[in-house]
This record gives structure tokens, C-alpha cells and sequence, in this order.
């Protein structure tokens, strides 16, 4: 890669971030080459050598997609900062902030671990933390935890090493075994929340018959002394305005879930636990009506419980909540590790009613050669398991959700939009990676008109019932499909300690 230092400024961005250098636009140069590009340099001096993942694009200006490298040259560099500071009416915590930047061990050693999006608040407090053990980063459960590297050594030791190179250490190889060892720990449950055989981990202990580690036995508890037989009652099945009430407080994980339940239930005073974009946003999403959620509400249903990961649950312990409903199906596969609504039901602790489990009552076979004619009847088709379709699914992110793109004719032209804009948003310029075929495990979205599933040798009877429980209308299958009737309407069991029993 090439060792750039920053040639000149074009111009910051506003900031929320008043203890970081604001992102912007840049010229970089690297002896007679010149580069420009946008986004985050933490530091702005021009001795400072920066190895960068750039964007691969035709445009002159390309965008820094992570930091791989900084260090300091022996040769100074441009005063590139000074020259961009002069032009500014009031530099003095620009100025401030240059040269903290450069003398912080803390902030460059962060560098190598976060984005800019992601820089922890307290910079030198989660340094001081990960200086003591930087395994951290990778162990599960901990709250300095990054997700992708829970579960990938190989990644783990690289983000490792490069926070170890700039606090100028290195590792010791009883380091590296103790870090391969929590990984395949980590690995082995997965999925599952214990496992009947030792694995002979020292850092895993039997509990309950089983073996797990203590953060999984410290959310265990947590989850039995929150819902009791006394505050707690569940409901399986799809959620029903008439069971649920019209005044009912109702608690989601996410806006996705929130513009779902309007769809197919519409009733309640609707919340999520924390907002975190502005009203616009949400009126834009359709659900601008959401509420965040009060402390001390008298009862709360929780809505799709079936994907709530304990963790999330636990949350709802900090709002002095008399009275849950936990709402959700058994139908299909839960999100996350373990099963915890399952738990629950199956412990027999807790009252619980049964509702209609909503699925498609159609179920058609087809060839590849019909797709377009069913895409033209139902406008809105997902598709599932193997091979690759082409229905117009993409994802968006901030929040995460799948829409389709209308196919417009001139007369459905929106005045001020020349793109194809999206089903349920249409003002949508944003386009995100196909999404026309997915797992059916993975998706918990709005559900489509129809769906197509592409059966292959992997496929279950489960896997197609599930993707009934996915759309409105019809499940079409290509291939040789399982005999879909004749097994148990629900997931395999996961290995888990049941709090509750």
C-alpha cells in the first residue's frame, strides 16, 4: 500500500465529536503522486504517514474506507494544518485539537481498532481498559466486544496486533493460545449456549448439568430474577389487535419490526426502547408515531419476542416495568444464540396462550421460466435458498430493512425523482446490495406478497414451512422439495441453560 501524508486541506465537516479532528476533504501525496479523498484523518500533521483502504473508484476523488497504519517520519513533513487554520476565523480548538491528536497513544492505538463512527466516547478510558487485556475485543458478552471479531481468530489477531504496534509491544505466545482458545469456545456455541461435554476450557464451568461460561451463566440469572411466573405470561402465535387492545404498550427491537406490526396489526401505543434517529427519519420510515419507552410502564407486550436475544431482554430491566407479554412463534427460527422464548415456553413457569400462526395457504410449484410472471401478479416476491434471482430486493441500512424498486412507467413518474424509487419508500434514492435471494433463517423483515424458494440438497421440510410463515399470499417452489407436511413445526432444538427450570 502507499505511504501517504496529507499534502492539504479542503475543508471540515461539522462535527458532533469535539475531542476528534472533524472528517473532510483532503489531498494526500506520496512523493510526485497526488491523491484527493474524503473522510477521517485523526491526525493532521505532516509527519504522520497513514497506510489507507481507499474506495476502488473511477472519480478522482475517492473515500478512506479504514486506517491500516500510522506512523511517524523522521522527515518533516507539510504544515499542511497551519496553512488551513489561517483561513479560518476562529482556529484556537482546531489548533487545540491538532496537537492532541498527535501526542495521543490512546487515540492512535484506537485508530487501529475503530472507524470514526464507532471511536468509543471515552478514548482514553477504553484504552486504559484494553492496554490491560486486549483479548477483550474478541471475548463475547464483554461491553468492549467487537461482533466481527468474536468469532474470526484470524482477524482477531491482526486488529490485535495492530494495536499492539502502536503501544509498541508485542504479544506472547501464551497470549495467542489463550485467544485461539476463547474463539473456538466461541465457535462450539454459536449458536448454543452450553454443551454437554467439557470441552476443558478453564474459563468454562458446569452449571445446571451443563457447561458454559460465566457470562452466560451471569445472563441466565439475570433473565430468571427479571420475568417470573408472577410478572411474566407469553403468548405463541402471530400477534391479533383484538388480543392485545387498542391502548396496549408494545416494545419492539427495531423500526423494521415497528412498520411490520403496522402493517398487519395496527394497534397499540407503539415504542422502542431507544431512538436514535431524528423524527424526519422515522416519519420517512412510516413510522413517525413510535414512542421511546417510558420507566414504570404498568405492562408492556413484547412484540416478536421469538428474535429478541436475552441480552436485549435484559434491557428491558432498567424501565421498572410491573408486567410483560412476551408475544412471538415457535414456527420460526430464532434470532441469535440460544432460544429464549422457547425456554420459556417449555418451561411451564409461565401462562400461556395460543393464537393463530399466520402462513400462506397456498403452496404452488413452478420453474425458473415463471418468475417473471409471478413478479408481474404479485409486484413484491422474495426469494429463498439457493441459486440466485432477480426480483428487484435491496437492502438499505440506517435502520437495516429490504424494500423492492418499482418498475415506473412515465406516468408514474414522482415530480422530483428521475431513479426507480422503492415500493414502501419512494422517495428513496439510496441503493443498497441485491437482496433478491436470501436464507430463509436470516430474514425477519415485512413480509411480501409471495415468496420463491429454490429447493436444494440442504433443504428441510422447516426451512419451506418457514418461508409460508414469511409472505402473505402464496409460496412458490422450484426443485425437488421435502414433504413439508409431515414434521414438526419447529426449529432443532438448541443447546441452552433454561433459566427458568
Amino acid at each position: 500500500m502507499v505511504p501517504w501524508r496529507l499534502f492539504s486541506i479542503q475543508r471540515l465537516w461539522s462535527s458532533q465529536r469535539e475531542d476528534l479532528l472533524p472528517r473532510g476533504e483532503f489531498t494526500l501525496y506520496h512523493k510526485k503522486q497526488r491523491q484527493k479523498v474524503t473522510g477521517w484523518l485523526p491526525s493532521h500533521h505532516g509527519d504522520v504517514i497513514y497506510t489507507l483502504k481507499l474506495s476502488v473508484s473511477e472519480n478522482d476523488i475517492k473515500k478512506i474506507i479504514s486506517i491500516e497504519d500510522m506512523t511517524v517520519s523522521k522527515k518533516k513533513g507539510r504544515a499542511a494544518f497551519k496553512q488551513f487554520a489561517n483561513k479560518m476565523s476562529n482556529n484556537s480548538r482546531y489548533l487545540m485539537l491538532v496537537e492532541e491528536s498527535r501526542a495521543s497513544v490512546a487515540l492512535w492505538t484506537l485508530v487501529s481498532i475503530y472507524s470514526y463512527y464507532t471511536m468509543p466516547k471515552d478514548v482514553e478510558g477504553v484504552f486504559r481498559q484494553l492496554a490491560v487485556d486486549l483479548k477483550r475485543l474478541c471475548t463475547r458478552g464483554d461491553e468492549l466486544a467487537i461482533a466481527s471479531l468474536v468469532y474470526d481468530y484470524s482477524k482477531a489477531k491482526d486488529v490485535i496486533n495492530g494495536a499492539l504496534k502502536q503501544m509498541g509491544e508485542v504479544p506472547c505466545s501464551s497470549s495467542w493460545s489463550s485467544l485461539e482458545k476463547r474463539i473456538e469456545w466461541q465457535l462450539l456455541t454459536r449458536w448454543d449456549t452450553a454443551t454437554f461435554k467439557d470441552p476443558g476450557f478453564d474459563f468454562v464451568e458446569k452449571y445446571k448439568g451443563k457447561w458454559t461460561d460465566k457470562n452466560d451463566i451471569a445472563v441466565s440469572r439475570a433473565m430468571a430474577q427479571l420475568f417470573t411466573a408472577e410478572n411474566t405470561e407469553t403468548m405463541q402465535g402471530s400477534p391479533c389487535a383484538s388480543m392485545i387492545g387498542q391502548s396496549a404498550v408494545v416494545v419492539f427491537r427495531n423500526t423494521e419490526d415497528i412498520y411490520k406490526w403496522k402493517c398487519r396489526v395496527n394497534c397499540g401505543k407503539l415504542c422502542l426502547v431507544k431512538k436514535v434517529y431524528s423524527k424526519d427519519n422515522y416519519d420517512a420510515l412510516g413510522v413517525g408515531d413510535c414512542l421511546e419507552l417510558n420507566v414504570g410502564e404498568p405492562h408492556v407486550f413484547i412484540a416478536y419476542a421469538h428474535l429478541w436475544g436475552a441480552e436485549e431482554l435484559l434491557k428491558l430491566g432498567d424501565y421498572n416495568i410491573d408486567k410483560f407479554t412476551l408475544l412471538g412463534r415457535l414456527d420460526q427460527y430464532p434470532r441469535g444464540r440460544g432460544q429464549m422464548f422457547r425456554d420459556m415456553c417449555d418451561s411451564k413457569v409461565f401462562n400461556n396462550t395460543l393464537c393463530r400462526h399466520a402462513a400462506a395457504e397456498t403452496v404452488t410449484p413452478i420453474s425458473m421460466e415463471d418468475i417473471a410472471g409471478i413478479v408481474q401478479k404479485h409486484g413484491v416476491v422474495q426469494g429463498f435458498g439457493t441459486g440466485k434471482l432477480s426480483l428487484g430486493r435491496v437492502k438499505l441500512s440506517k435502520p437495516y430493512r429490504i424494500r423492492t424498486i418499482r418498475q415506473e412507467t412515465k406516468e408514474e413518474r414522482l415530480p422530483l425523482y428521475e431513479e426507480l424509487p422503492l415500493y414502501e419508500e419512494q422517495y428513496t434514492m439510496a441503493r443498497g446490495e441485491d437482496a433478491s435471494t436470501l436464507s430463509v433463517r436470516s430474514f425477519h423483515g415485512l413480509k411480501p406478497e409471495a415468496v420463491v424458494y429454490i429447493c436444494g440438497p440442504t433443504t428441510t421440510a422447516f426451512d419451506l414451512h418457514v418461508a409460508r410463515t414469511q409472505c402473505k399470499d402464496t409460496l412458490y417452489v422450484i426443485g425437488e422439495a421435502p414433504a413439508m407436511f409431515a414434521f414438526e413445526r419447529r426449529p432443532p432444538k438448541r443447546i441452552t441453560i433454561n433459566p427458568f427450570i
